[in-house]
């Protein structure tokens, strides 16, 4: 396993635990990054907005949402807000490659 793939494996939350099919997919990472490429169903709420903006997308504070972004380190962050704020079912699925392999859904370049 390379040294990133190993890295990953630890910033992400159980990663060989099973993901919810139903799970609500958010992308912390900048607007720029996320034109670049997500996940198909993902909705992008940078990092620095998610304390803002997440009520109003995800009412529901028990919905299962998997959050991600480049490495791990910033959706790890957006968990701990995210479970500050009362959502209850937050999942850090790490990195955008390791998720998209571990969901097996492809990443949208458009």
């Amino acid at each position: 396993m390379s040294i990133v793939r190993t890295i990953c494996h630890f910033l992400s939350d159980k990663p060989n635990q099973n993901l919810p099919a139903n799970a609500i997919l958010i992308d912390v990472r900048s607007s720029l990054e996320f034109n670049t490429g997500r996940l198909q169903g993902a909705i992008s709420i940078p990092l620095d907005q998610i304390s803002m903006t997440i009520a109003n997308l995800v009412p529901d504070k028990a919905s299962p949402i998997i959050v991600y972004c480049q490495s791990g380190m910033r959706s790890a962050s957006a968990k701990n807000t995210l479970l500050r704020l009362g959502y209850s079912n937050v999942i850090n699925g790490g990195g955008l490659f390791v998720l998209s392999q571990r969901l097996a859904i492809a990443i949208n370049n458009n």
